[in-house]
C-alpha cells in the first residue's frame, strides 16, 4: 500500500476483500526501503519480522524500538502513523490485521510438536523456518517455509504439527468473530 516492498497476501477474510474492507487479513511483505507504514483506521495489527538484520520502528509520539527476528510480536493500532527504517538491508516481515469492530486475534509461535485443537472462527498457521507436517483430519501436508494452512469454522478440529528435523518455528494465528462491545485480547494486551 505504501510502495515501500513487495505483498503477499497469504488470507484473508472475505476472501475477495480489498485493502479497505477486510475483516481480517494475513500477509508477508518483502520491505526494502525506509519509509511510513500504512495507516488502517480501526484495525488492529501485529508485525513479526521473519529474516533480515531488523527494523528500528518509531511511532509518532514516542522512543523508537527494534524489531528483530528474536523480537516479540509488535502489536500496535493501525491508525497509529509508525515509521520504519531498515537496520542492514532488507527484511521479510508477517503482518496480522483485523478490524477490531468485528474480529480478535492472537498469535502464538509454535517450535516444536505439538497438537492444537482449533476452536475460533479461523485458525492459521504459517511455517517462519524449517519444514513441518502439519497433519488434520487424518491427512497430512508438508509445509515448507512460507507455507500456511488454514481451518474454518468451530470444528474443534486438532491440528497436530510434526517437524521431522526437530529445527524450525511457526506463527499460530486465532480469528475469532467479537461483538463490539466486548473487550478484545489486543485491548487486553495494549493495556498490559
Amino acid at each position: 500500500k505504501n510502495g515501500g516492498g513487495l505483498t503477499v497476501q497469504i488470507a484473508s477474510f472475505p476472501s475477495a476483500a480489498g485493502l479497505d474492507d477486510f475483516d481480517w487479513r494475513i500477509s508477508s511483505a518483502e520491505v526494502s526501503a525506509d519509509g511510513a507504514f500504512s495507516l488502517y483506521p480501526g484495525v488492529n495489527r501485529v508485525l513479526i519480522l521473519l529474516e533480515g538484520d531488523g527494523m528500528e520502528l518509531t511511532p509518532r509520539e514516542g522512543e523508537p524500538l527494534r524489531l528483530t527476528t528474536l523480537s516479540a510480536p509488535l502489536a500496535f493500532p493501525g491508525e497509529v502513523p509508525w515509521s520504519s527504517r531498515l537496520i542492514g538491508g532488507p527484511v521479510q516481515d508477517l503482518n496480522i490485521m483485523w478490524r477490531r469492530n468485528c474480529v480478535d486475534a492472537r498469535t502464538r509461535c509454535v517450535d516444536g510438536d505439538c497438537s492444537v485443537q482449533a476452536r475460533s472462527d479461523w485458525t492459521l498457521f504459517f511455517c517462519a523456518r524449517g519444514a513441518v507436517v502439519a497433519e488434520l483430519d487424518g491427512q497430512s501436508q508438508p509445509l515448507a517455509m512460507g507455507d500456511s494452512i488454514q481451518i474454518e469454522g468451530r470444528q474443534s478440529q486438532v491440528l497436530t504439527l510434526h517437524w521431522p528435523n526437530k529445527c524450525g518455528h511457526g506463527w499460530l494465528i486465532d480469528l475469532l468473530q467479537v461483538l463490539p462491545t466486548a473487550q478484545s485480547h489486543f485491548e487486553s494486551y495494549m493495556a498490559g
